[in-house]
């Protein structure tokens, strides 16, 4: 089982979904577009959070084609009549059978800690030709994600605060069982099973207070807010930290993105 710290059926949850929408939905549409065939195709999105890659997959693949979205909460998910949504568990239970011609997921493999058999898995479900795209945070990012471009004027201390919260919660998520380091890993693994054009793509935008970027920053502060304490980290410095990431003058790096495509052996 994962000690995985955070919950989509928190009250955060539906902010954090809506704060990756936000912040990588664009790149990552991109990246499926450029790297698939997408009109007919069949495509599973593992990890589906808020919905949004999967019903814009949906919209593409168009009536001859089809998508089905698994997650362990499906509760924010929409509708969309090419959508099949499906609650699924996947430490526990079987994947789709599939063939699919597209396979996603974004941040969810690193906290699973099944990844290594998974992976091999829903290679297995792709069609032959078809693509699969595993996303996750750079784990070489964190430097920058921790780094502001400028901050409030008041109080003082944001940016230091900010700093020590960062690197804590990289340690929290580490004890939480998430390997941050297998998305590095996937490029080997693809290319010793045959896949052709493996690629790896790094993305980053900085954002600022009130952005996409604040929402899913302020919703994982809120969901370790308890487990931070613990730490030593003070329950007012928390409190700072959300105020501040609603002022425009808090003004984020950003944290990088690691997509990586592959293509079955035909």
């Amino acid at each position: 089982m994962t000690n995985y710290a955070l919950d989509n059926a928190s009250a955060h949850g539906a902010a954090h979904l809506s704060g990756l929408t936000g912040l990588f939905d664009e790149f990552t549409c991109a990246r499926i577009a450029e790297s698939s065939r997408l009109h007919g195709a069949r495509a599973l999105e593992i990890g589906a959070g808020n919905g949004s890659v999967a019903r814009w997959l949906a919209d593409q693949v168009g009536p001859d084609g089809s998508v089905i979205a698994v997650d362990i909460d499906v509760s924010h998910i929409p509708p969309h009549e090419r959508l099949t949504v499906s609650q699924l568990d996947l430490l526990e239970e079987p994947l789709p059978d599939g063939p699919f011609d597209i396979i996603h997921g974004r941040c969810v493999m690193t906290h699973l800690p099944n990844r290594a058999t998974l992976l091999p898995a829903l290679c297995e479900r792709l069609a032959p030709g078809g693509t699969i795209i595993v996303e996750d945070f750079d784990p070489f990012g964190v430097d920058r994600a921790a780094h502001l471009l400028q901050a409030p004027a008041a109080p003082a201390g944001v940016a230091e605060l900010w700093h020590r919260y960062v690197h804590l919660r990289q340690e929290l998520f580490h004890e939480s069982g998430t390997a941050s380091r297998f998305i590095t890993r996937i490029p080997q693994l693809l290319l010793e099973a045959g896949f052709g054009d493996v690629q790896a793509t790094t993305w980053c935008r900085s954002w600022r207070g009130g952005e996409p970027g604040s929402w899913h920053a302020r919703a994982t502060l809120e969901q370790f807010r308890p487990r931070l304490v613990e730490r030593g980290f003070p329950d007012d410095a928390v409190d700072v930290l959300v105020r501040a990431l609603e002022d425009p003058d808090f003004y984020s790096a950003g944290r990088p993105l690691c997509s990586v495509s592959g293509r079955a052996p035909s």
